[in-house]
């Protein structure tokens, strides 16, 4: 669907995060959107931060994001598995994707649990 082919992934993109920074800062900072990176630079920067793994926790957590969840489910931990070459993230405590339901249930023992 690109007219000139992978040609496309040269063009640049104003970046959100600094390149190869991972310092968190917020959208109204000086610093967000002050740099670019060609989108292949983007592509290569995401598959090498998943293959060594990083941890974080989102983005606004807490009871204005999920009332349901404990602090531990907004920490999110992405590691690879070299055996299988999967990767794997989250926790017992963390949905997992926006799709995902965190219980609300004292009555059926699923509060605060994902469902």
């Amino acid at each position: 669907m690109a007219p000139d082919g992978h040609k496309i992934l040269q063009e640049k993109v104003k970046r959100r995060f600094l390149p190869g920074d991972d310092t968190w800062f917020p959208v109204d900072d000086p610093r967000a959107y002050s740099k670019e990176s060609t989108i292949e630079e983007v592509i290569q920067e995401a598959l090498q931060a998943h293959a060594l793994g990083f941890n974080y926790k989102e983005a606004n957590a807490g009871p204005n994001l999920d009332m349901q969840m404990k602090d531990e489910g907004f920490w999110v931990n992405v590691q690879p598995s070299w055996e299988t070459g999967f990767i794997s993230g989250g926790n017992l405590w963390n949905c997992g994707t926006w799709m995902d339901k965190m219980g609300e249930s004292d009555k059926s023992g699923s509060k605060g649990y994902p469902g």
